[in-house]
């Protein structure tokens, strides 16, 4: 089965609901018209057909790895080119492109209008550290707005081909920064199917003395790959907690600014030792990063640290909404982490 962000024209026969980002073609009022319909993609073998449109098998055929499927469209009256993704990360793209009041470089402006900015990312893996202890990494680099700043991404337990996490690292990369998802597991995660009664067997199969030489070997290649940009970094679940626990064992500060989302198995007296901003979320529900542990965490934090704990929402609703409510929160909170960063990490603008 293919990925979510992956619109396989070669499968049997499939149905998806799909949304169009941009549309190309000689009549506008067509472009428009199209722009607003709830499209279903079907296909037969190498043919697809969206509402009686033709799609010729022309997708991602890009060398910079677009998340997003391209196709040559036909129908009776027009020509044009499309570009879609699934519906729900279509409405997530183009809520947070109208969201977006930001000005400098990870502006967005007309976003709804201008198809490429987000469009244009590179995506690839790369291989960190040196043999014998060697690990993976995937790197999602923006091509057009980049604001040359990079953020470090660290994973949950479900690790860093996860289709969520690679969609957040994505749409942070929407938005002009360089995002690196280092493999923390080397190749061997959590899976949904797992079973929780050996889940802290699977935890010693990952000592924290590897993980956090990991992390700091993808700190140093993310330092280097930007030459002088600010970093970030951000952490959600098993991740928020090696979060803390790097930054409080740096001996320089390489980081400029942090994202923390309900963090896991973490002492929280390590905060005090963090001397960056630090963006603490998580939700009032959550029995994985309680509130009294978001309240220690703030108490100890030093000035500069903001705290946003959502109302009624539990473990993972961030990267993971699995309802609408859900799926509005996590918005929010999107929001809350991008102009976070673009405070923390970007230049002030110069008035002159």
């Amino acid at each position: 089965m293919a990925a979510e962000d992956d619109i396989d024209t070669q499968s049997t026969v499939g149905t998806r609901r799909l949304d169009i980002i941009s549309l190309w073609g000689k009549s506008k009022r067509a472009e428009f018209d199209r722009l607003k319909r709830n499209w279903i993609w079907e296909t037969t073998d190498l043919i697809a057909r969206i509402e009686g449109v033709t799609l010729f098998s022309e997708a991602n055929e890009s060398d910079l790895g677009l998340t997003r499927n391209r196709y040559c469209t036909s129908d009776r009256i027009h020509r044009s080119r499309a570009t879609f993704v699934p519906r729900q990360r279509g409405d997530r793209i183009k809520r947070s492109a109208q969201m977006d009041q930001t000005t400098g470089n990870t502006a967005m402006e007309n976003a709804e209008d201008d198809g490429e900015t987000c469009e244009i990312v590179s995506r690839f893996n790369v291989t960190l550290g040196v043999e014998p202890n060697q690990f993976q990494g995937y790197m999602v680099q923006a091509i057009k707005n980049n604001n040359g700043t990079a953020i470090l991404f660290l994973t949950d337990v479900y690790g860093f081909e996860d289709s969520d996490t690679r969609d957040f690292a994505y749409r942070l990369a929407c938005f002009g920064y360089n995002v690196l998802v280092p493999d923390l597991f080397r190749g061997a995660p959590r899976r949904s199917e797992d079973s929780m009664d050996d889940y802290e067997k699977w935890r010693e199969q990952h000592p924290p003395a590897r993980v956090a030489g990991d992390i700091d070997v993808a700190t140093r290649w993310l330092e280097n790959e930007i030459l002088g940009g600010k970093l970030g970094i951000i952490g959600f679940c098993f991740g928020g907690g090696r979060l803390i626990e790097t930054l409080a064992r740096e001996e320089e500060t390489l980081f400029a600014a942090a994202a923390f989302c309900y963090g896991t198995r973490f002492d929280t007296s390590l905060v005090k030792q963090i001397r960056i901003p630090l963006l603490i979320i998580s939700g009032d529900g959550d029995d994985k990063c309680s509130v009294s542990t978001v309240t220690e965490m703030e108490q100890l934090a030093k000035e500069g640290t903001r705290v946003k704990i959502y109302p009624g929402f539990g473990h993972a609703f961030v990267h993971r909404p699995k309802t609408t409510e859900e799926d509005v929160a996590s918005e929010d909170a999107f929001t809350e982490i991008r102009h976070w960063f673009h405070q923390t990490l970007l230049p002030v603008p110069s008035s002159e």
